[in-house]
């Protein structure tokens, strides 16, 4: 079960990133920054009030309300909220109309 107590266990100076991010490219282009994995709501915690959300244009192309979904499961969590979009395709200049 992923965790919503992510203000309590948070370290200071930590990116904690979804264990559903394992794997992601992106992560190796994060440097002088420790990173930890846990099972979390988010792809991403920065902060106890910050936090990001990874979206590939290709997926998004599959699962159009996949974004919006994701977005509800943060209920009131995070004054902050990006959502940090890879654009993988050729043709992006509608895609991101939501």
């Amino acid at each position: 079960k992923e965790s919503r107590d992510h203000h309590v266990l948070l370290q200071p100076h930590v990116l904690y990133v979804s264990t559903k991010q394992r794997g992601n490219g992106l992560l190796k282009y994060i440097r002088n920054v420790p990173y930890a994995f846990s099972k979390m709501v988010p792809d991403y915690i920065m902060t106890s009030q910050r936090c990001a959300l990874f979206l590939s244009i290709k997926y998004h192309n599959l699962f159009p309300n996949y974004v919006h979904r994701r977005i509800a499961e943060l209920k009131t969590d995070f004054k902050l909220r990006i959502l940090l979009v890879l654009v993988d395709v050729e043709d992006n200049t509608n895609v991101l109309l939501f």
